[in-house]
């Protein structure tokens, strides 16, 4: 009976300091949120969101001045020039004719197209 004791206690004692009988071992690891997601569900969103991005781009050459208002960095004053100084062929002209100043357009340049009637979206 002494025997089949120490045994035990052998069994138990190597079980809690991870022999490889390991019945009380727990996985320790930890895995991030992509690694823990079926493969079905790591798509990469960014390619939709820039495609999409594109979609919603706002052409000064046919928005109206509330439309080019609601863009955020623009104001009624800088709006009403866009107007006015209408057409573009490239959103950089906006910069070149010195309708908007610098910081400006870096604030609305992911947000403004033109376009030629009949033509996609200039975005350069």
């Amino acid at each position: 009976m002494n025997a089949s004791n120490n045994i035990v206690a052998a069994i138990f004692a190597g079980a809690l300091i991870g022999s490889p009988i390991g019945v009380f071992a727990a996985d320790t690891t930890t895995k991030t949120p992509a690694e823990t997601k079926a493969p079905a569900e790591t798509k990469k969103p960014a390619q939709t969101k820039k495609s999409t991005a594109k979609a919603d781009r706002l052409d000064v050459n046919t928005a109206s001045l509330d439309q080019l208002k609601a863009i955020r960095g623009l104001d009624e004053a800088q709006a009403k020039k866009i107007v006015e100084g209408r057409p573009y062929k490239r959103r950089g002209e906006l910069l070149s004719r010195k309708i908007v100043t610098q910081e400006t357009y870096d604030k609305i340049k992911d947000r403004v197209s033109t376009r030629a009637p009949g033509t996609k979206a200039q975005t350069n």
